[in-house]
């Protein structure tokens, strides 16, 4: 979009002005302010994200210690936060060795 843009300006700055040019101009213009507007409405989850994430090192090792330990609930808060980050349900399936989110 950013490139169709600088191609009609080019074309002002070459004289060639015409109604069809300077309506396409001002579409792509509105349509590039809305796509911004949409993005700075979507930031504050990626706000959610870096504050979530430094930690996710910690409480990850945390977790792995406590292992033995864990409740029914400390599942479900865990399955609670990731669903809130990811916005989908989540679910852990044990599998020999190993435990599998899907």
């Amino acid at each position: 979009m950013e490139q169709e843009i600088a191609h009609l300006i080019e074309a002002l700055k070459q004289r060639m002005v015409t109604v069809s040019t300077k309506a396409e101009l001002a579409k792509l213009e509105g349509e590039q302010q809305r796509l911004q507007q949409m993005l700075e409405r979507s930031s504050p989850k990626t706000g959610q994200v870096a504050d979530f994430v430094p930690d996710l090192v910690r409480r990850f090792k945390t977790v792995l210690e406590e292992l033995a330990t864990v409740t029914q609930h400390s599942i479900d808060k865990a399955r609670g936060s990731l669903r809130d980050l990811m916005g989908a349900q989540i679910f852990c399936i044990p599998q020999q060795t190993e435990l599998i989110a899907i």
